[in-house]
């Protein structure tokens, strides 16, 4: 046989099979919610900027009215399955993805924690309203702890606040925060941890306890857990914890260092200036032992 008979045979039966392959699946809607989905992948050429279609509370006074996207969400909790919300998480859509992990929280609560979980690393970013019209940058990561730290962090509202009602154990919350203030990211787009960290400790104190920080965190030097730490000042709480760590013999010299200046942002207080003058004594000894 001729090779190009051949070569057309061959071309022609690798068109048959083209044909008659399966197209590949996406998920199945119901069509109030498929509706939804295609407002959205209408969208997605645009969503480089994260403020596009951005995420967004609910009613919270003032006379401002329901975000377009909480309006959807909270229709795909009242009519939409597990299947349906599972199914937004494979969405290219970031506002998709989001309202994928809100509907599981709003459907599950603390079912929904191990799905957050998976989704705690992502670096994708997005915009993200939280209170009115103040908001920030986030990554999706980050939008996943949120709703793990408080499951009505989307539903502020000053004619009816909801309470906080976190899905995780304080001291996993604390973990989380650890991760968040002493990550990378812009300082701006850290200030969500520094507030959700000092709330936290504020009514635990417990939580700070060094020696267990550095255990739950391994990969977060004790300098930087310090450092952290110190960083949420005028708390009762966080200077105790500082006067503590005067006297913890574990740390190194940089730690220390880092006490040290945390504690003298209390330097008005009784407690602190005794820990920072033991500090001194402390480096006036060792400076005698190396002469």
């Amino acid at each position: 046989m001729p090779s190009n008979i051949v070569v057309i045979l061959c071309l022609a039966i690798l068109a048959l099979q083209a044909a008659g392959a399966a197209p590949e699946t996406q998920p199945t809607y119901s069509m109030e919610i498929g509706e939804i989905v295609e407002h959205y992948r209408e969208d997605i050429g645009v969503e480089a900027d994260p403020w596009h279609m951005h995420v967004a509370e609910a009613v919270y006074g003032g006379g401002a009215c329901e975000s377009e996207w909480h309006r959807y969400a909270t229709s795909m909790v009242k009519n939409g399955r597990r299947a349906d919300f599972e199914g937004l998480l494979n969405e290219e859509s970031k506002a998709l993805r989001a309202m994928g992990l809100y509907c599981l929280v709003k459907s599950d609560g603390e079912k929904a924690v191990p799905i957050l979980q998976e989704h705690f690393a992502e670096r994708e970013e997005l915009g993200v309203c939280y209170y009115g019209c103040v908001g920030e940058i986030m990554t999706m990561g980050e939008f996943a702890a949120n709703l793990a730290w408080n499951s009505n962090y989307l539903e502020y509202n000053t004619m009816e606040p909801k309470p906080v009602v976190p899905l995780l154990p304080k001291t996993e919350l604390m973990r989380i925060g650890l991760q968040g203030l002493t990550s990378d990211r812009p300082a701006k787009q850290r200030n969500q941890y520094f507030r959700r960290v000092r709330e936290l400790v504020s009514a635990d104190p417990s939580l700070l306890n060094l020696e267990q920080l550095r255990k739950a965190n391994p990969d977060i030097p004790a300098t930087a857990i310090i450092k952290a730490i110190g960083s949420l000042y005028e708390a009762d709480a966080i200077r105790a914890f500082l006067i503590k760590c005067v006297d913890d013999k574990s740390l190194t010299d940089e730690a220390m260092l880092e006490v040290t200046r945390a504690l003298m942002r209390y330097h008005g207080y009784p407690d602190a200036q005794t820990a920072l003058a033991k500090v001194k004594e402390s480096v006036r000894k060792k400076a005698e032992a190396k002469d």
